[in-house]
């Protein structure tokens, strides 16, 4: 897979001072967006950091616009300034994927494929296609990225959210050994005093000076064996040579703080880079409770909805039985009513048979 890329860079040019240069794709709206959100973020021209100091970043306009790369502090410019920045970013003008973002951290461990040299402004900056195995030489080392921050970056990404990375890294200065220390020696006073003041010790004596004249020893913060001596001969090196073992002992000194200082700068480093990922799982942890904030209040609208349509269930219910029963009673009223009107009909009917047949039994007399 092959990441199309521009670029943009921001820095100091001889005789113009500073430029912001972009590939030529590059839309107003990005420029803008790099200038805002990652010049004026990370840069603080009254505040610095350390000359020795390198970063990366990571930022995204959307999801289909995402800027990546390194900030030097890139030492001192034509009119003689301290800590220049050179900011170097590479845009994506498509969908961020896990893919993408995977391919994106090795560059960034990787380092930039190419710089500008801020002598002359260059016409253009060319566009960039990167393949996903990083097969190049950078001409700048990146920054590790620790597999805690690629897991967090990689759950936003999952999650549809926006990413915003910062991560730096102090280079560790070369200590430079110590200035070569030369004993030199007063051979007649240094043999007159051994001799006088030690006369069962000549002969030893004799052969140490003969030793450390002619072959003075040297000192580095390498570690320092010392040879097999004996008791006598280690007496005699105190006595003789005072000023080489006190020195001896402050190198030692030395490199064992500057160990435990290594150390220490080590662990802090570390519990920076603790920090941070804790600070983003805090972040994670605000998030997700948020969004169970709003499961429960959509539980809650949905319990209450519930609640309402069964409220208004049974109301409709009762009065559609209030309204069944009331129609019962007027039917069994109008039963009532056509049960009389048949009696009273019936009973007619009898008088009406019954005064024929007399009538029938009078016309049969005559």
């Amino acid at each position: 897979m092959l990441l199309e890329c521009s670029q943009l860079i921001y820095t100091s040019f001889d005789d113009v001072g500073f430029r912001l240069l972009t590939s030529q794709k590059v839309s107003a709206e990005i420029r803008q967006f790099f200038t805002d959100h990652i010049i004026h973020q990370y840069w603080n021209s009254y505040d610095p950091p350390e000359p020795n100091q390198r970063a990366v970043y990571l930022s995204q306009l959307n999801r289909y616009s995402t800027l990546f790369g390194w900030l030097f502090n890139d030492g001192i410019d034509d009119m003689g300034r301290d800590n220049v920045p050179y900011f170097i970013a590479y845009y994506l003008k498509a969908e961020l994927s896990l893919r993408h973002l995977k391919t994106i951290f090795n560059i960034l461990e990787r380092g930039p494929l190419s710089l500008i040299q801020r002598q002359k402004v260059p016409g253009h900056l060319r566009y960039l296609s990167i393949l996903e195995s990083c097969p190049y030489q950078p001409a700048r080392l990146g920054v590790k990225i620790s597999v805690g921050r690629r897991d967090i970056c990689s759950t936003l990404l999952d999650r549809g959210e926006l990413l915003n990375l910062y991560a730096k890294v102090s280079l560790k200065k070369q200590e430079s050994p110590p200035d070569k220390i030369t004993l030199t020696f007063q051979k007649s006073n240094l043999q007159n005093r051994s001799l006088e003041s030690h006369p069962q010790r000549s002969a030893q004596t004799s052969v140490l000076l003969k030793q450390n004249i002619e072959s003075p020893p040297q000192y580095s913060l390498k570690p320092h064996i010392k040879p097999d001596l004996s008791p006598t001969q280690e007496a005699n090196q105190e006595i003789l040579f005072p000023n080489y073992i006190h020195r001896e002992k402050e190198v030692k000194v030395l490199q064992t703080t500057r160990d435990l200082f290594s150390g220490v700068l080590e662990k802090i480093h570390k519990l920076d880079d603790s920090a941070i990922n804790i600070r983003q799982l805090v972040e994670l942890i605000q998030a997700f409770s948020v969004q169970m904030n709003e499961q429960v209040l959509t539980i809650e609208a949905e319990e209450s909805r519930t609640r309402n349509m069964a409220q208004h269930s049974s109301l409709r219910i009762a009065e559609m039985a209030r309204s069944f029963s009331h129609k019962i009673r007027n039917t069994v009223v109008d039963i009532e009513e056509l049960i009389q009107f048949v009696e009273s009909e019936t009973h007619e009917i009898a008088h009406e048979i019954e005064v024929e047949q007399q009538r029938v039994v009078a016309k049969v007399q005559l």
